[in-house]
């Protein structure tokens, strides 16, 4: 996986799945469960929030944790509105398509944070992983899933750790560096994500929302008394 980029600011958002969510992404690089495939070309279902399911930590954790949690919001709100046919839609041959985009999402958040010490799942191969990025339910759940495991991780961190030192890609680093990257990696992608759907004619839904809002009406002009 190429080095990523570097972050300068860190946003917000909270996430949890459910035990079917878990058992859904049973095989991240492979087939899906029974059930975790979401109804072919329907809306997206995916809840405006997701229900905050690990406690949330003070300081550069629980910022971090935030930016991942908006990142796995908008990224499961496209994937979930995105028609199965086109997780196998790539712009120009040699790039990536739209589902292999959605599990790299997934295998950078396992392999940044194998490098503060999170385990990868044993049934998760990061150099198979984008093999199966046909299947819209497995990539889905692949998806959350991963962003699941990094805030547990997150959150059992202690704060002592952040500015630890580790090896991050092959040079001498710190927790904190790395804590960041995942998140900048996550929305790198998602805006990745957005284009491959624009080029499709699929308006991302959070955009949609907001632009079927009623206008608001001007406010009268104040009058003054004599």
């Amino acid at each position: 996986m190429r080095k990523f980029l570097v972050a300068t600011s860190i946003l917000a958002g909270a996430a949890v799945l459910s035990l079917a969510g878990w058992r859904a992404a049973g095989a991240l690089q492979g087939a899906p469960a029974a059930g975790a495939r979401p109804a072919q070309g329907a809306p997206s279902s995916a809840p405006a929030t997701i229900a905050l399911g690990v406690k949330r930590p003070p300081g550069l954790r629980g910022d971090v944790q935030r930016q991942l949690d908006d990142a796995e919001q908008k990224l499961v709100q496209l994937a979930s509105v995105m028609p199965p046919d086109k997780f196998a839609w790539r712009p120009v041959p040699g790039v990536r398509s739209f589902g292999e985009v959605c599990l790299h999402v997934a295998g950078g958040n396992y392999e940044v944070g194998s490098m503060w010490g999170m385990k990868t799942p044993p049934n998760v191969d990061l150099a198979k992983i984008e093999q199966q990025g046909a299947d819209k339910g497995n990539a889905i759940a692949a998806m959350r899933v991963s962003f699941e495991q990094v805030r547990q991780s997150i959150a059992a961190m202690p704060d002592s750790d952040v500015d630890k030192w580790i090896t991050y890609f092959g040079r001498h680093d710190t927790v904190r560096w790395a804590l960041i990257e995942v998140a900048v990696h996550a929305h790198e992608h998602l805006g990745q994500a957005i284009v491959y759907a624009r080029m499709n004619g699929i308006v991302p839904p959070w955009t949609a929302a907001a632009n079927s809002q009623p206008a608001a009406k001007p406010a009268p002009p104040k009058t003054t008394g004599h």
